[in-house]
């Protein structure tokens, strides 16, 4: 059953329901698209999340000074990174929303020796650079 909204903050990500409307106990949903970039658009980009994610609550821009910034364009170019979806429910360390961002396109955050911050998606059509022979190995490799 639609409800009518009394109130809400697109800011704050919050919506008010009028008491009439509501009894307290049943179960309460919501449908929404997520968050809008400067020019309207949504973002969908894994790593304009992440960019945003360290602006807001980091106060870290986007810039030469604080990112790698050729190696974060490759990254958010690859076929991987060109849609997300992802709805936290509960508070969450922002390193651990970055490491999910990056697990569900198969990507890294990296912190590079000179302080920047890069991304890098794993390519798996690219030939291996090293083998690691079974003598090299401290156990056997084990499946879990």
């Amino acid at each position: 059953m639609e409800k009518t909204i009394k109130s809400s903050s697109l800011t704050n990500g919050t919506v008010t329901i009028d008491n009439a409307d509501w009894d307290g106990n049943s179960e309460v949903t919501v449908d929404f698209k997520g968050l809008k970039n400067s020019s309207g658009t949504y973002i969908t980009n894994p790593l304009d999340i992440i960019v945003d994610i360290m602006n807001t609550y980091l106060d870290i821009e986007y810039n030469d000074d604080n990112y790698n910034t050729t190696e974060w364009a490759e990254a958010k170019a690859h076929d991987l990174a060109n849609d997300i979806g992802m709805f936290i429910d509960n508070e969450m360390a922002i390193t651990e929303i970055i490491e999910k961002i990056g697990n569900s396109v198969f990507g890294n955050f990296i912190v590079q020796n000179n302080g920047k911050y890069t991304f890098r998606i794993l390519d798996t059509s690219q030939d291996p650079e090293m083998t690691i022979h079974i003598e090299q190995m401290l156990e056997p490799p084990q499946i879990s």
